[in-house]
């Protein structure tokens, strides 16, 4: 690859938008920790690696049609352990310290940072999301500043 291949493949992922997916390390113990009594430490670790690997399988394949370029922010475990779980292929980030506020705006910066031109953050436990979601907010986001992805519990899915 030439200098100017390299200049060009680093333009055009400037001009993905950054989709960070948050999730925890599943390990037994420290995730979905509601879910604990019903499942025990053991299920609840599942349940967050399958809906980690789901979401993530998801997202991977919206990202070949969708101008995305996903990013991984993980509470737990260690960047060493993420990549043995999730593999070379996604880039992983350590979550700030803080709220879930102060994580996301941490998130929120650092894939702007990179030059991209917008964000869209979703947690892994959206195993509803469609690329046809994805595709809304980033129409949205050419359009506003903020997108809300409204969840039927009052909350969110995304937030771009």
């Amino acid at each position: 690859m030439t200098p100017f291949d390299t200049e060009a493949t680093d333009q055009a992922e400037a001009k993905r938008f950054g989709l960070m997916l948050f999730t925890r390390f599943p390990e037994p113990g420290r995730t979905k920790t509601r879910l604990i009594p019903h499942l025990g430490s053991g299920g609840a670790a599942a349940l967050q690696r399958q809906m980690t690997e789901y979401v993530l399988a998801q997202v991977q394949r919206a990202t070949q049609r969708l101008p995305l370029a996903l990013e991984v922010h993980f509470t737990g475990g260690s960047p060493s352990q993420m990549q043995a779980w999730l593999g070379d292929a996604v880039d992983c980030y350590p979550q700030a310290e803080g709220g879930l506020g102060d994580r996301l705006m941490a998130a929120f910066s650092q894939s702007l940072g990179l030059g991209r031109p917008g964000a869209i953050a979703i947690g892994s436990d959206c195993p509803e999301l469609t690329s046809e979601h994805l595709a809304a907010a980033l129409d949205a986001l050419h359009r506003v500043d903020v997108v809300l992805g409204p969840a039927t519990d009052g909350g969110y899915y995304l937030i771009g």
